[in-house]
């Protein structure tokens, strides 16, 4: 496992009463390396992003705090359900990716902000990521 991303998701509307929703996403080596192939594809081609269909990422209604501790966050995404989601998109650039998405029966659309591959050079393999 090279890391656990958690972070805040940005979306289009006051949904559930929850203030927020985060994400939780695990990134194996074989994750890791499929997406810098598609950014070597993406600076090699010249384009903005590439964008695949892939649903890796979970969906809670919860809000990371700034001042969280990884592990306490993780603990807490544990005891919460799973929103359902449907069409996962990653986007992959030169230097960084996110995925973006859509909740269930609701039409929300959301969106991770952009991860960059300079913050997987953490030593515990652990990242918490702001709503860029």
């Amino acid at each position: 496992m090279i890391a656990t991303i958690v972070g805040n998701l940005h979306y289009d509307g006051n949904i559930h009463d929850f203030d927020s929703w985060c994400y939780r996403l695990e990134v194996d080596d074989k994750k890791f390396e499929y997406i810098r192939e598609l950014a070597k594809k993406a600076a090699e081609l010249e384009v903005y992003e590439i964008t695949v269909f892939d649903a890796a990422i979970e969906v809670y209604g919860a809000y990371i705090d700034d001042g969280d501790r990884f592990q306490d966050v993780v603990e807490s995404l544990d005891v919460l359900e799973e929103e359902r989601t449907e069409c996962i998109i990653l986007h992959v650039s030169k230097d960084s990716f996110r995925y973006t998405g859509v909740l269930k029966h609701d039409c929300y659309t959301f969106c991770t902000g952009s991860i960059y591959f300079t913050e997987f050079q953490e030593e515990d393999n652990s990242i918490i990521c702001g709503a860029n």
